[in-house]
C-alpha cells in the first residue's frame, strides 16, 4: 500500500513531468455558462414545439377522421403531430445532456431531469400557446417553409382530396348566396356550392380566408358541401408568395402572374380584399415594394412596367 506521502510525490512528479498547471476560475464559470445557455435555450424551443404539438391537436375534430371508411392508420398518422413530437425529443435529449455536464448536474438520475424538462416544456408550452404566439410560428412556418404540407402538416394534404369528398382551399370571391369560388393548394379553382342553412357557414366563409369542406365532387371543378370549417393549422399556406422574382438591380417588387392579375380582374371582391390586405402591410411595414405593387393593383397599367 502506497502511504500518502509517497502519493504526494508521485502525484508531484506526474504534474511536473506532464507541465500541468492550474485553469483559471473563469474557464469553469464559462463552461457552466454555456452547458446553462445551450440547455435554456433547449428548454425554450422544446416549449415552442409542444405550444406547437398543443396546437395542432386542439385545432381538429378528431370525429371527422373516425368516419366509416377512414384508414384508421391514416387517420393517427395525420392527428398525432409526429414533426413536432420528434423536435421536441431532440430538445429534451439535449437538455439531458447539457444539465448532466454542468457542476452538479451528475447528482441527479436520468427519469429526474428528463420529468423535470418535460414538466417544465409542457408548462411554458401551455403558456405560449394562450400567447398565441404557436399559431404566430405556424403561419410563418405555412408561408415560409419548404415541404410544409407534407412534413410538418400533412392534414393539408388530407383536406385536398375531393374524390373523397374533402376539398380545403382559399374563398376567392363570392357569386351568389350558396354560391362561391375556391382556390385550392394546387391553385385550381373550383366552383363550391353549398347545401348549408346561411347561419352556419356565414361566418366562417369569407372572401380572402381559407376553409375546409365536406361534401361531394360533382365534376371536374365543382363541389358541394355540406359541412365546412375553419382552417387553422397551414392556413397561411393558402397565402404563400409566387416564385417570380425581380430582375438583378430592379427595385420594382415581384411582378404579379398574368393569370393571378386575370384572376382579380374577373372577381372584383376578391381583389378589394387583396387591395385591403396590401394597404394594411405597406402602412405597417413601410415597406416601399408593396407600394409600387399597390399602385399597380389600383389602376389599370399594364405588365410592360414590371418587364413583361
Amino acid at each position: 500500500m502506497i502511504s500518502n506521502e509517497k502519493f504526494d510525490q508521485v502525484l508531484l512528479d506526474k504534474i511536473k513531468e506532464e507541465k500541468i498547471l492550474p485553469r483559471p476560475r473563469w474557464q469553469f464559470l464559462a463552461k457552466n455558462y454555456v452547458l446553462w445557455f445551450f440547455g435554456g435555450l433547449s428548454l425554450l424551443l422544446g416549449s415552442l414545439a409542444m405550444a406547437l404539438i398543443i396546437y395542432m391537436v386542439q385545432s381538429d375534430d378528431w370525429r371527422l377522421y373516425a368516419r366509416p371508411g377512414h384508414n384508421p392508420v391514416e387517420s393517427i398518422l395525420l392527428l398525432v403531430p409526429f414533426f413536432w413530437i420528434i423536435c421536441l425529443g431532440l430538445f429534451l435529449v439535449v437538455i439531458y445532456y447539457e444539465f448532466k455536464k454542468t457542476k452538479k448536474g451528475y447528482r441527479y438520475p436520468a427519469w429526474s431531469i428528463i420529468l423535470a424538462a418535460v414538466g417544465a416544456s409542457i408548462i411554458l408550452g401551455g403558456i405560449f400557446y394562450a400567447l398565441g404566439l404557436s399559431q404566430k410560428i405556424d403561419d410563418i412556418l405555412g408561408r415560409r417553409a419548404p415541404f410544409y404540407e407534407q412534413v410538418i402538416n400533412p392534414r393539408l394534404r388530407f383536406w385536398s382530396d375531393p374524390s373523397e369528398g374533402r376539398l380545403s382551399g382559399m374563398v376567392k370571391t363570392r357569386v351568389a348566396e350558396n354560391h362561391f369560388i375556391l382556390v385550392d393548394m394546387d391553385r385550381s379553382e373550383w366552383d363550391l356550392l353549398l347545401e348549408l342553412q346561411n347561419e352556419k357557414f356565414q361566418s366562417i366563409i369569407r372572401v380572402g380566408e381559407p376553409a375546409r369542406f365536406v361534401g361531394k365532387q360533382n365534376s371536374v371543378n365543382q363541389f358541394t358541401a355540406t359541412e365546412v370549417m375553419p382552417l387553422a393549422p397551414g392556413r397561411e399556406f393558402f397565402n404563400r408568395p409566387g416564385s417570380n422574382k425581380a430582375g438583378k438591380g430592379n427595385d420594382l417588387p415581384p411582378a404579379p402572374a398574368p393569370d393571378f392579375i386575370s384572376l382579380l380582374e374577373r372577381y372584383p371582391d376578391l381583389k378589394a380584399s387583396f387591395i385591403s390586405d396590401l394597404e394594411q402591410e405597406t402602412a405597417s411595414a413601410n415597406d416601399p415594394q408593396a407600394a409600387i405593387l399597390l399602385e399597380f393593383l389600383r389602376s389599370s397599367t399594364s405588365l410592360d412596367q414590371f418587364g413583361r
